[in-house]
């Protein structure tokens, strides 16, 4: 006896709707009809639905599943493709949830670029703003050894900087900055990218500089940025 959309829907476990969507992209042939106009769904419709939902059950779109042809036929080729397909998520999910473990264990705020929770502690959050546009133009070792800079933390010239205020006098800005360009001239030696971030972006130096420009005015108020100057040119 032939099945009702409804009683066939319920079958397969799935909506009548979805199955005359199924019709309306060619997933599913269409049934005879009664006299009525009711449709007779039959076995064979029955187990294509099973199939469909089973190949998307492990992951296939509906595009995949109507690509798949004949169903006598392994679907060898389309599964192997979505294997890596699947793969490659489950490796992406992978590393998202490191980063979340990350996080929580070092009660770091969210948001910051990859490997970053552990250090978090050390920076500002000027700092966490300034990693977020550096992960736009530097690469995977330029971030990494920006990563071993934070690993200590602040030293006691560092927090001057960060507290400096927009009136800091002439004397304290020359003190300061003679203090962290002798603190950088190490650095820069071992980390020449400093003195040129960006220089292997993909980006444009027009672009690199602009960025950098409009991220250092915002985030900088004038006295650090005239300290930021000064030990540039140290």
């Amino acid at each position: 006896m032939p099945w009702s959309t409804r009683e066939i829907a319920n079958l397969a476990g799935t909506a009548v709707s979805t199955i005359r969507y199924y019709h309306s992209v060619g997933l599913l042939e269409m049934p005879a009809r009664q006299p009525n106009g009711y449709k007779n769904y039959e076995v064979r419709h029955l187990v294509r639905l099973l199939r469909i939902r089973r190949l998307t059950e492990l992951g296939m779109s509906l595009e995949q599943v109507a690509a798949l042809g004949d169903e006598n036929e392994p679907p060898h080729d389309a599964l192997r493709i979505l294997e890596a397909e699947l793969a490659g998520s489950i490796a992406r999910l992978q590393l998202v949830r490191d980063e979340l473990s990350q996080t929580l264990e070092h009660a770091a705020p969210a948001g910051l670029p990859p490997g970053f929770s552990g250090v978090a502690e050390n920076t500002t959050v000027t700092d966490r703003a300034m990693l977020l546009v550096y992960s736009l133009i530097l690469g995977p070792e330029e971030m990494a050894s920006l990563r071993a800079m934070l690993a200590a933390p602040p030293t006691p010239d560092q927090l001057e900087f960060a507290r400096l205020t927009e009136d800091a006098d002439e004397a304290t800005r020359a003190r300061l900055a003679g203090r962290l360009s002798a603190t950088m001239r190490p650095v820069r030696a071992e980390n020449p990218w400093t003195l040129e971030p960006g220089l292997g972006s993909t980006r444009s130096p027009d672009e690199v500089r602009r960025l950098l420009h409009e991220a250092f005015a915002s985030l900088y108020n004038g006295a650090q940025l005239d300290v930021l100057a000064r030990v540039r040119h140290a």
